[in-house]
């Protein structure tokens, strides 16, 4: 909670409970159930007003279901953000992190790479819809989807581990010309370890992100990524919790994000084939 995308999250949503009265306590699961546990606990003790919550490892089975049962039964207003779990009516704030995954394979596609290596964290439900994202946009344009290749890895594996995984992918297949990651953290760590290996990107390689993280402008080369509404779905949050305190009817949003064209993807080189 305390790096990457989240400060301007929180930022958002303290911006609208605080003006209204409320003051925002913050759990951190670190993706983990047993603390999500433990936080969730934590804060039905504290009898907060509301919650809002980004699900822990969303795309895995949770042994903690029974709280979000008892959250949903007690009518404590909660609003979800990132994912969802199947079987509750609660609010929630989702990017179409699908949709942009594919359109962002498509714009690699426009570069002239059909060869792409996708890394994606697939605990996660987020992470799982940009992989089949990146698939999808191989059966739309009718390229093989022989020519990709994946690694799929969790939010508690070493980096060395998925790093490993991929290089034995480039070294296996000569012609992949780009790589599509999970989310800016990790395409900044791939640009970082793949010049240490020599290779310049974009010129070698090119690679992509997604959340257009700080850092995504700041490092070299400029990271070509997809922007989320961060402060936005911060703000529309705590909006929405402050409505359903109050006893008012909120809907679910929905954001799209836009590709941010930057220096890290560029036109093909020759050992595509």
């Amino acid at each position: 909670m305390a790096d990457y995308i989240f400060p301007s999250i929180i930022s958002g949503i303290d911006s609208v409970v605080t003006d209204q009265g409320y003051s925002l306590i913050v759990g951190n699961t670190l993706n983990n159930h047993d603390r999500e546990r433990q936080t969730l606990l934590n804060m039905l003790d504290l009898k907060i007003a509301g919650l809002i919550i980004e699900p822990t490892q969303s795309a895995l089975p949770n042994s903690n279901l029974d709280l979000y049962r008892q959250l949903q039964n007690y009518h404590i207003p909660t609003i979800l953000f990132h994912s969802t779990y199947p079987g509750f009516s609660f609010p929630t704030l989702l990017t179409k992190d699908l949709e942009a995954e594919k359109e962002l394979t498509k714009y690699l596609f426009k570069l002239g790479h059909s060869n792409i290596l996708g890394i994606f964290q697939i605990n996660d439900q987020q992470g799982v819809n940009r992989m089949s994202g990146m698939v999808q946009a191989y059966q739309e344009e009718n390229i093989p989807i022989t020519k990709s290749n994946i690694v799929m890895y969790q939010s508690n594996d070493a980096f060395t581990d998925i790093v490993n995984k991929a290089d034995t992918i480039l070294k296996a297949n000569p012609h992949i010309t780009a790589i599509a990651c999970y989310n800016d953290e990790l395409a900044t760590r791939i640009i970082s370890h793949l010049q240490s290996q020599g290779l310049q990107v974009p010129h070698d390689i090119s690679v992509v992100g997604f959340d257009n993280y700080e850092m995504a402008q700041l490092i070299t080369p400029k990271l070509t990524t997809v922007n989320h509404p961060k402060r936005q779905l911060g703000e529309d949050a705590g909006e929405m919790i402050i409505d359903m305190i109050n006893d008012k009817s909120v809907t679910s949003k929905f954001y799209t994000p836009q590709i941010i064209k930057r220096d890290s993807a560029i036109l093909v080189r020759s050992k595509e084939n």
